[in-house]
């Protein structure tokens, strides 16, 4: 698969990604010691990296090395590795999700109807220049359902998923990638909350053969967290 940038702002661009592209394969990396063994779509389940150590890259399994030290939800301190051929950086296996997790949309995400207002009209163009306006299409962890309101009620048939957090918007109009096929699936800031970002993507990517994904991008100078 290759991904192609098709839209974005400063630091926040969206991708597309088309099945059936060859994907060549890389040569094997050299595993410095130490290192945390596990296979990539086990992440979930890895035991707590020590500081100092490095770990498995959840996006290409190349080690990662430590990058720096953040407290998450004003309690927990935790480790941020970086990855050296991606450039993908992620936390220690991450074991605070339950509590993170208990208010699904922050109370301070004060841009959240105007960016799905954005994410609708981006998507809207995106459509009638490259898929079938007439096919269904499905919002992966589409929180409150916002978005898929307002592409239904631009008359494209959009349907939610998200098991994390309650349909509000768009009852009625669930769907399930394990069961359906869709003409496009979208994803909008979900990849940064996945502990394992390949595993629940690959899954989607069986019922669609365009995937739209956005995400925050790390800047140039990479800042350290907090």
């Amino acid at each position: 698969r290759r991904l192609v940038q098709v839209a974005g702002e400063p630091q926040h661009r969206q991708f597309l990604s088309r099945r059936g592209r060859q994907r060549v394969a890389e040569p094997p990396l050299q595993e410095p010691d130490p290192v945390v063994e596990s296979p990539l779509r086990e992440y979930a389940t890895r035991r707590r990296t020590p500081r100092g150590r490095s770990m498995r890259c959840a996006i290409c399994d190349a080690p990662s090395a430590f990058f720096a030290t953040a407290t998450v939800l004003r309690q927990f301190s935790v480790g941020y590795f970086r990855c050296p051929d991606c450039h993908f950086v992620q936390t220690e296996t991450p074991h605070w999700l339950d509590r993170a997790y208990a208010e699904p949309i922050a109370a301070s995400d004060v841009g959240m109807v105007d960016r799905n207002l954005q994410n609708a009209a981006r998507t809207s163009r995106l459509v009638h220049r490259l898929l079938d306006p007439a096919g269904r299409f499905l919002d992966f962890g589409g929180g409150y359902g916002l978005f898929v309101r307002r592409m239904r009620d631009l008359g494209y048939d959009f349907r939610w998923a998200d098991p994390r957090c309650p349909n509000l918007f768009a009852q009625g109009h669930e769907g399930d990638p394990a069961v359906d096929q869709y003409e496009l699936v979208t994803t909008f800031e979900v990849v940064e909350h996945l502990p394992d970002p390949v595993g629940p993507l690959g899954d989607v990517l069986k019922a669609t053969d365009t995937l739209l994904v956005s995400t925050e991008l790390m800047p140039a100078s990479e800042p350290k967290p907090g």
